[in-house]
């Protein structure tokens, strides 16, 4: 079963076992470069980096535990980089492919299906906003117990 490892503006990446149907009416030399191609983007990656995608990462570890049945502990216990290498050392091995295929949705310039918001970072009201980021760090300080000095009235020491 297919599993989108990673998508960038030129490819959608997909996990399949080495014994699953991808690509089914291409030519043999071409299922063999797209292999190959997977295989390299996956070589040329830096574990850690890709160990830090919480979503990459949470899709590595369903990908194992559907298709391995055997690395189901590590899927659930073990650790977001330890996945990852698992994953691909699976793809450096030939258990696991990586094919590259096009983007589900190619979209055009200017064109966009969330509403548009009003400022250009996408808040409606700065003042309110840095307001309660204000209140939020008075009310971590008084939380951990550190001492607060309050505006308007001088301690008498």
């Amino acid at each position: 079963m297919a599993t989108e490892l990673k998508t960038d503006s030129w490819h959608r990446y997909v996990l399949y076992r080495n014994s699953d149907r991808y690509i089914p009416f291409a030519p043999d030399d071409e299922r063999r470069n797209a292999v190959e191609a997977g295989k390299k983007f996956t070589a040329s990656a830096y574990a850690d980096v890709w160990a830090r995608d919480a979503g990459l990462a949470s899709r590595a570890r369903a990908f194992l535990e559907k298709n391995f049945h055997w690395h189901e502990r590590l899927a659930k216990c073990g650790t977001d980089l330890d996945v990852v290498q698992t994953l691909m050392d699976m793809v450096g091995g030939g258990s696991v492919v990586v094919i590259p295929e096009k983007p589900l949705v190619t979209g055009v310039g200017g064109a966009s299906t969330k509403a548009g918001s009003s400022s250009f970072w996408g808040v409606e009201d700065y003042d309110r906003l840095a307001m309660q980021a204000c209140r939020n760090s008075i009310r971590r300080s008084s939380r951990s117990g550190k001492p607060t000095r309050r505006r308007g009235k001088k301690s008498k020491r």
